[in-house]
């Protein structure tokens, strides 16, 4: 209650200054989201609650209701956008200095722009002078810390009784809308999807990977006259492998180990680890450096040496690194002969609960490319399925082609014949028929995405059209 009360007292000395602040800054701080960023079809509004007295906020013509500051809000939850660019304006207001007024006057107004990129696949590409910036980074989060518990502990990630006790629900209740809500956020279990581990930014499906790895198989020299180095023993190679780690967890107990070819042994005191000697260890076929406790950004080099014995394997050593992150216990295997990639992480989140549904030989392209939630909002829908409009809907904003609503057959006078909705679906009783009636919208063994595990047109017309 004593922490309530000071909160209370705080934000009152606030509003009770703010005319004043404007009358000489008139300048609007909104700390998200930033001009020009990237957002999805849904963003929250916040200001510096230190200079605004009241406020309120437009997207495009529409307006949202005024808020007075001085009940601690200094946020909007939850602003509707539409696909592509939107101007989103903040104007400010302060009370009438006219005792006999009881009016707000304005003082300030500022207008951004954001790109919103939900429902956008071949529609268009971000412009390039909008870029993402993500909320939750560690730099930001020192600033809102302070009024707000941010650090998830494990009592936050088991299920609430109630949404109010929910930590993300204080800044997130909008997001749950429609009649269709998406299990783990019925219960506010974000945690099952979202990682408060992730750099650098928490919670986000970033695609940034903290790792890059080079190594180089190199021939071994010997100095003759004039210091000129020449090739030297053909029968041994230097490996040099450069480990880079950046805007990552703090790492504890790393681990380095590359597998010796077939055919090849490592040469005793060659190897060296930050320029200085350092012996691995054998185990089995692996060479093993014990590196240690490291922090969220290093990197390290190491080298040594190895004589290929007659017929020994081309192959090149993989290298794997080991270590722990937090309670995580991690194992990464870098394949010298494969780029290192960034993970795709919002698809392998969904294919944690959604397992086969890239089972099939053929897939949709948004599934191919993990980017699930084009078409499916994980949140809440008002369709089914989770999916951001009606199905046919959904599937013509990409296929304008089949938008005329006749498809497949042609009939007589050259026009096609078959409708892709209206008529009841008779594959399935009860529902009305639609693009999905005939194509799996994930995968399938057919190039064209056949429904019902069928390999050919005709086994698919057969469904409805016995002969």
């Amino acid at each position: 209650m004593i922490v309530h009360s000071i909160k209370a007292l705080v934000f009152m000395l606030i509003w009770l200054s703010a005319a004043s602040v404007f009358a000489q800054s008139r300048e609007v701080s909104i700390i998200y989201p930033k001009d020009h960023a990237v957002v999805n079809d849904k963003v929250n509004l916040v200001l510096d609650p230190t200079e605004i007295p009241y406020f309120q906020v437009f997207v495009g013509n529409t307006g949202y209701p005024i808020v007075d500051t001085s009940a601690g809000r200094h946020a909007y939850q939850g602003l509707a956008l539409k696909p592509g660019i939107n101007t989103i304006t903040v104007k400010v207001f302060t009370l009438s200095s006219d005792p006999n007024r009881e009016e707000l006057v304005p003082v300030a107004s500022r207008e951004i722009s954001v790109f919103s990129k939900a429902g956008l696949f071949k529609k268009g590409d971000i412009p390039p002078d909008f870029t993402e910036v993500l909320f939750h980074s560690r730099e930001r989060e020192i600033s809102c810390s302070g009024c707000h518990p941010l650090e998830v502990d494990e009592a936050a990630l088991t299920t609430p009784d109630s949404s109010d006790e929910a930590i993300c629900s204080g800044c997130h209740r909008t997001l749950p809308v429609g009649n269709n809500v998406h299990d783990p956020v019925a219960v506010w279990k974000c945690s099952a999807c979202h990682d408060p581990e992730l750099y650098p930014v928490k919670y986000q499906f970033t695609r940034h990977d903290p790792w890059k790895l080079t190594k180089n198989i190199l021939p071994v020299l010997t100095v003759k006259k004039n210091n000129a180095r020449v090739p030297g023993l053909k029968d041994r190679e230097r490996i040099v492998v450069n480990l880079d780690y950046a805007q990552g967890p703090g790492i504890k107990k790393l681990k380095v180990l590359i597998k010796i070819p077939k055919g090849a042994r490592y040469v005793m005191g060659s190897a060296v680890l930050g320029g200085q000697p350092k012996e691995p260890r054998n185990e089995g076929d692996d060479l093993v450096w014990e590196i240690g406790n490291r922090g969220t950004n290093f990197s390290e080099n190491l080298s040594y040496m190895i004589r290929k014995e007659k017929g020994s394997s081309a192959e090149d050593p993989d290298v794997r690194v080991t270590y722990t992150a937090g309670k995580n216990e991690i194992a990464r295997n870098f394949m010298s002969n494969t780029p290192v990639k960034s993970q795709q992480i919002l698809e392998a989140t969904c294919k944690n609960c959604h397992k086969g549904v890239t089972g099939g030989k053929f897939g949709h392209e948004p599934v191919e490319t993990g980017h699930c939630n084009l078409c499916h909002n994980p949140h809440a829908s008002s369709s089914p399925s989770l999916l951001r409009e009606p199905t046919w809907l959904l599937c013509t904003e990409c296929h304008a082609d089949k938008a005329s609503g006749i498809h497949v057959l042609v009939g007589t006078g050259n026009e096609p014949s078959h409708p892709t909705r209206g008529p009841q679906d008779p594959s399935q009783p009860g529902k009305q028929f639609s693009c999905v009636s005939c194509h799996n919208p994930h995968s399938a063994d057919s190039k064209t995405l056949l429904a019902h595990n069928k390999g050919s047109l005709n086994e698919l017309c057969q469904m409805c059209h016995q002969k």
